[in-house]
């Protein structure tokens, strides 16, 4: 059991097709998850099947609160006050999707982090993709997406674990932003590594 408490903000938009595989592995290691949904297919209903939501939200539910009713980055801020409310200052966030696993655990990435005063992680990501020599194959037969699609290109750094605390906030207009205002400057040593499919 971990002492120090790590929070999941997970955002998602019609990923039914690999939603379940991706909660499988996001449920290893957070028992808290409060999720962002924008989705007009069965996402929610597989995604409210998971004990560790504590809370979800429609993207519906705030788009009267969006500058230009758009739904960006900085919608995250929804979550990140939420879970301020629900469980205090204490411990770590990671970012989620619905499309995304961590190869790295991402736990123990914020403990070390913990350990070097650090208040924000870097992931790497490794972008997967299909591939020519994919053609012919029974994809549809292959449930697992992570043996489904198996060719990668190295991607971008992002920052996507950060130290909780008062004071941090999104803009909630913010495209491409993933780490709120409040962090400071100091990141974690290591580039810890996660997939997008």
């Amino acid at each position: 059991m971990n002492i120090m408490q790590h929070i999941g903000l997970l955002m998602t938009r019609n990923e039914e097709d690999c939603i379940e595989e991706v909660m499988n592995e996001h449920t290893k290691y957070f028992d808290k998850i409060l999720v962002l949904d924008g989705s007009s297919d069965r996402t929610e209903e597989i995604i409210r099947r998971y004990p560790q939501v504590k809370y979800f939200l429609k993207d519906n539910e705030i788009i009267d609160k969006l500058p230009n009713r758009k739904f960006e980055d900085g919608a995250r801020q929804f979550l990140l006050a939420k879970a301020q409310e629900m469980y205090g200052y204490d411990g770590w966030f990671t970012l989620l999707h619905g499309d995304e696993v961590f190869h790295d655990n991402p736990v123990e990435m914020a403990e070390r982090a913990e350990r070097e005063h650090a208040e924000k992680i870097n992931w790497y990501a490794m972008n997967f993709f299909l591939h020519a020599s994919d053609r012919g194959r029974d994809l549809a037969a292959i449930k697992s997406l992570q043996q489904r699609v198996s060719w990668y290109c190295p991607g971008f750094l992002e920052i996507r674990s950060f130290k909780n605390k008062k004071g941090i906030y999104y803009d909630l207009g913010k495209r491409h932003k993933t780490l709120p205002h409040g962090i400071n400057w100091h990141m974690f040593s290591k580039y810890p590594v996660y997939k997008h499919y």
